[in-house]
């Protein structure tokens, strides 16, 4: 026997056969005839029927893609990956690498992406004061490194460039 998608999975049928009763087969959203269901929370694993809607395929493929998308994104930002994007005038990749990488929340209050501290935290992940702090050296020292395009390969190694020492913290 095949192993269920969701937990609890006799309480998920049972939940769902009630709520298609409450609503008599119609989809919440649109009206028309309906039999699939949506977790409110996205969690697939909270069967309580004031967290389930019933919605129909067509209504259930537009609120993951479209325009009833409730993503983690609106919880935790406020906005959708896409309107982050136009924001702050960068790709939908990019909101999603920032949010991976956990600076989007400081980017998004900072409202400046195009600063020098924010370029540092989207190529590096973190502002050039935190760079230098994991090397003990300064930030000219830092940004020189980033110019010569020796700087990523220190951050993968740990292991600092060979560099002019007189930049560098005594």
């Amino acid at each position: 026997m095949a192993e269920s998608y969701y937990k609890n999975h006799y309480k998920m049928k049972k939940n769902r056969l009630i709520k298609i009763k409450q609503t008599k087969g119609k989809c919440e959203l649109c009206g028309e005839r309906a039999n699939c269901i949506h977790h409110l929370d996205e969690s697939t694993d909270n069967h309580e029927l004031d967290n389930l809607m019933v919605i129909c395929y067509h209504c259930h493929m537009l609120y993951h893609s479209g325009p009833y998308k409730n993503t983690k994104y609106i919880r935790l930002y406020g906005a959708t990956t896409t309107e982050l994007a136009k924001r702050h005038r960068t790709p939908v990749s990019t909101i999603s690498h920032w949010h991976k990488i956990g600076v989007l929340e400081s980017i998004i209050k900072s409202g400046n992406i195009r600063s020098k501290t924010s370029k540092f935290i989207r190529l590096y992940g973190r502002t050039a004061a935190n760079i230098g702090k994991q090397f003990n050296c300064t930030g000219p020292l830092i940004l020189k490194w980033h110019k010569e395009n020796t700087l990523k390969k220190a951050l993968e190694t740990g292991i600092r460039p060979a560099s002019s020492r007189k930049l560098e913290k005594k």
